[in-house]
């Protein structure tokens, strides 16, 4: 029996981090499995707080990642860090996506 082939689309939570390359970068980033900060994203990602904080809260909108807000230790001012990973379900699949998009279409 021959195999049909099943049409695949690209799921619109996908669409929404590869159509922006700050979210593309922010996936590489946080891709060890590691948490992180706005602040210690910033480093490397190069855009305003503001812009940072809308597309992290974007990614934990749809399911990519996941935030845990800081505990206030008594010894640092102002209120603590909200620290952001990959969802876990989604580390594996983000990994494998970055590795096929570092590859060439031709060649």
């Amino acid at each position: 029996m021959a195999e049909v082939a099943t049409k695949r689309t690209v799921h619109p939570s996908w669409l929404g981090i590869l159509g922006d390359p700050i979210r593309v970068r922010l996936l590489e980033q946080l891709g060890d499995g590691e948490e992180a900060s706005t602040a210690e994203l910033s480093e490397s990602v190069k855009v305003s707080g503001a812009a940072l904080r809308r597309h992290l809260e974007a990614m934990v909108l749809l399911g990519i990642a996941v935030e845990r807000r800081g505990i206030r230790n008594g010894l640092s001012p102002g209120r603590p860090s909200v620290r952001y990973r990959l969802a876990p379900d989604v580390r594996e699949r983000a990994a494998r996506l970055l590795a096929l998009l570092a590859e060439p279409l031709a060649g």
